[in-house]
């Protein structure tokens, strides 16, 4: 599975379909709309590719996650063994029933990510910004090498998608692997983190005025974000507008920055906390 998964898409449409129906509205409740809509958008980010381990036997090849030797499924294991037993489980089912190994990768992803999402809302605010910039670093990496190839990771039903595995470094899958580890770890024991209703509000506060920079700085290129079908031959500033919201977020302090990111992803998860 490439690129941003379908919850994430349908909330960047969310996000600049609201847009086009309130920017002939006062100023006022135009921006307050869009930060209302534009968490989904940011809470997306975490939904991007995970990476799949290579095996060793070929550094091109893609393998199914192994649960005994993957770092984070290792994590997972020592810290919650009754839900690394469902992952388990669910990878024997599916094999047993003749699924193929691609369509059993993406079943495991998306239960990491469900994982993964819950246990942002409990991590400390360093690891939780790490998290969130190893997941921009990958889109980064990717824009590096063509803005064709960081529009079709991020848009993968326009023009079908990419495998970042066999575009990126071992070093490279191997930050953002560590990244996933050290938040999911940094969850449990004394430091987790607790968010609170101000948090949250003062989350809501701070992605006013990336709105406002957005919607000034693209004008009319703001919208393709909705019809990346539309988009030929801009999508390099496509990538661009992803990675400036990205930049703005992670310019601000890591409190306010690590509050935004449980904020968006929780929204953009349905998670009610």
């Amino acid at each position: 599975m490439n690129g941003l998964p379908a919850v994430a898409l349908s909330g960047l449409i969310l996000l600049l379909m609201v847009y086009i129906l309130v920017r002939k509205r006062p100023a006022g409740v135009r921006f307050s709309a869009l930060a209302i809509t534009l968490v989904v958008v940011i809470g997306g980010a975490v939904l991007l590719h995970r990476p799949q381990p290579i095996t060793e036997h070929d550094p091109q090849v893609v393998g199914e996650p192994d649960l005994n030797t993957t770092p984070l499924y290792q994590a997972i294991h020592h810290h919650e063994p009754e839900v690394w037993q469902q992952l388990q489980r669910q990878i024997d089912a599916m094999h047993q029933n003749g699924q193929d190994e691609q369509a059993r990768i993406d079943a495991l992803q998306q239960q990491v990510l469900r994982i993964s999402v819950q246990r942002l809302q409990l991590a400390p605010d360093a690891e939780t910004v790490a998290y969130m910039r190893a997941n921009m670093d990958q889109t980064a990496q990717l824009q590096k090498l063509g803005g064709e190839t960081c529009f079709r990771f991020l848009y993968p039903e326009v023009r079908g998608g990419i495998n970042p595995v066999l575009l990126l470094t071992r070093q490279q899958i191997a930050q953002r692997m560590n990244a996933d580890v050290a938040m999911y770890n940094a969850s449990f024991g004394p430091h987790a983190h607790q968010v609170t209703p101000q948090e949250r509000e003062q989350a809501h506060r701070d992605i006013q005025p990336i709105v406002r920079d957005l919607m000034d700085k693209y004008g009319d290129d703001f919208d393709l974000l909705a019809r990346p079908r539309d988009a030929s031959g801009k999508e390099t500033e496509m990538c661009n507008m992803v990675q400036d919201l990205w930049h703005q977020v992670f310019a601000l302090p890591e409190k306010n920055a690590a509050a935004v990111i449980r904020y968006s992803v929780a929204a953009g998860s349905g998670d009610p906390h």
